[in-house]
């Protein structure tokens, strides 16, 4: 009886111990990003008194929009490292009378920032016939296994 009750002891201090390990060496720890990304470069194209469908176009959908406050809109973004560091950035945009009044937050327009282009790649995609069978020539393809 006291072998069973050492050996039950032992096995549980065990298993909760292991509980308690969260940090392997060999184990794989992703990244997790969180929110809305938000540059500089998006924040750079906003310009006081545009629309809301216009800084939504830039900006994306809010991650928060403020139901006593419609005319806050709030872009959260947190992305925790595997190594514990986390970035976050918060950018909260102001409208008055549906226009762009003010943007306040971690990232602030730069007035006199270069005006850069999101890079764009054109890809060339050569025709391809389109054959349209019938229902007999499936059906005969189907009959003689090909494909």
């Amino acid at each position: 009886m006291q072998k069973l009750l050492i050996s039950i002891l032992c096995s549980a201090t065990l298993v909760l111990g292991a509980c308690s390990l969260n940090r392997f060496p060999w184990v794989h720890r992703i990244d997790i990003p969180q929110g809305n990304i938000v540059t500089q470069l998006m924040v750079n194209r906003l310009k006081p008194g545009m629309t809301e469908a216009q800084v939504r176009f830039i900006l994306g959908t809010p991650l928060l929009v403020d139901s006593f406050r419609p005319d806050r809109w709030d872009y959260v973004y947190r992305n925790q490292h595997p190594d514990g560091k986390v970035d976050e950035s918060r950018v909260s945009v102001y409208f008055h009378d549906q226009r762009l009044a003010r943007i306040t937050g971690t990232l602030q327009p730069k007035p006199k920032a270069t005006p850069t282009q999101p890079p764009e790649q054109l890809v060339e995609v050569p025709p391809r016939e389109i054959v349209h069978r019938g229902v007999l020539e499936k059906l005969w393809a189907w009959i003689k296994r090909e494909k």
